[in-house]
């Protein structure tokens, strides 16, 4: 295409370009931190309110946010596992863990599940180990049950069993997945 041709294509009839950028939540961030590292001054002082466009949605319950995060940070650390749970353990070990946590983000990304679903997953998979020892040839029949639990609270389709068996190579029967799921639950008092 000429040149002509592509600034008559970029322009609006009169000739100037009408382009209005909407700063992002990363535009603000950057300016925050420029301003925090002596970079660039700031021009005015208040934070942005990340809040604001949702101040009409009754929806987005704006006028709480202070409270729920205020109710979340007190309560981050009373569900925690403990933080040497995996000494405990007599036949695998965090690297194993590790492994184990990879392919379940694995299977996450190939089912489409969402983000909320992975992280409850890995949340079961942690407050189980830190109760129970499991053997080595378990640990994936664990980590695909504990998805299954997270998939049936987070997801509006939760995948079927069956999907989640394919997954682990039929290493595993129904009764299996389905009996580990229940143990899992009882033995977290859900």
């Amino acid at each position: 295409i000429p040149d002509s041709e592509k600034e008559k294509k970029g322009k609006f009839p009169g000739g100037q370009r009408v382009c209005r950028r909407v700063p992002t939540l990363f535009d603000n961030l950057t300016k925050c931190s420029r301003a925090s590292d002596g970079i660039t001054t700031p021009k005015k002082k208040d934070p942005y309110d990340i809040d604001a466009p949702d101040s009409c949605n009754e929806l987005a319950v704006v006028e709480y946010v202070e409270d729920i995060y205020r109710f979340y940070k007190s309560t981050e650390g009373t569900c925690l596992p403990l933080s040497s749970y995996m000494s405990s353990q007599a036949e695998i070990s965090e690297r194993m863990r590790a492994i184990l946590i990879d392919w379940i983000i694995e299977v996450q990304y190939r089912l489409t599940l969402m983000p909320e679903t992975l992280y409850l997953t890995v949340y079961i998979i942690d407050q189980y180990l830190s109760m129970e020892s499991v053997p080595r040839k378990e640990l994936q029949l664990v980590g695909i049950s504990a998805m299954l639990i997270a998939s049936k609270y987070e997801e509006i389709w939760a995948p079927l069993v069956k999907d989640l068996m394919c997954l682990c190579d039929n290493a595993f029967t129904r009764d299996q997945v389905l009996t580990k799921e229940k143990a899992i639950l009882d033995r977290l008092h859900w």
